[in-house]
């Protein structure tokens, strides 16, 4: 038997993600929080026996003109024994199609997890058609922190190097801050 749920704090649904094997920022509650205040979150979940078999998080963003447009970035999230489950899929974007007319959106915009492969299907199987662009981050990359400033600055490119020298002499300050200066 499968249960909507979609009445999680913020806290509560960031529990229900941190157990998907696909889980990602894209889909926490901070996330939600730091697109600004022209978006809000609403997040879905599907669940069997209590456990949660799918979950998604549209944001719903309200552009200039009026009109609403949702987007669910990495997602949706599907538990590991359902990840090449159709059903699921299907009925997890059911869900979140629905949240978006309830919201009044114009368009979805879904960029489900790079292998996820049945989501894709299904987004076909609903109508979906792939953007001409993509809309969301495309990679992410890593750096050591670790290392000395002057070896981090060495490893730039000679171009970023300048424009960092050029920032510097137009007065641009970097400065270490702490919790206090997040307010």
């Amino acid at each position: 038997m499968t249960v909507l749920d979609t009445t999680l704090t913020a806290t509560d649904w960031d529990v229900v993600v941190a157990g998907f094997p696909d889980a990602n920022v894209y889909q926490t509650s901070g996330w939600a929080e730091a697109k600004g205040r022209r978006t809000s979150a609403r997040r879905v979940v599907l669940r069997d026996g209590g456990q949660p078999t799918a979950a998604a998080q549209a944001l719903i963003r309200r552009l200039a003109t009026g009109v609403a447009v949702a987007t669910v970035p990495y997602g949706p999230l599907l538990a590991a024994q359902h990840r090449h489950d159709m059903d699921v899929a299907d009925r997890v974007l059911a869900c979140i199609e629905d949240e978006a007319r309830r919201e009044g959106c114009a368009a979805i915009l879904v960029q489900p997890s790079r292998h996820d492969t049945v989501t894709e299907s299904v987004l076909e199987r609903r109508g979906f058609r792939r953007a001409p662009v993509d809309v969301g981050t495309s990679a992410t990359l890593e750096l050591e922190l670790g290392r000395p400033d002057e070896e981090l600055f060495a490893q730039l490119t000679k171009s970023r190097r300048n424009k960092v020298r050029r920032s510097e002499r137009r007065g641009v300050v970097v400065e270490q801050g702490g919790e206090a200066d997040l307010d």
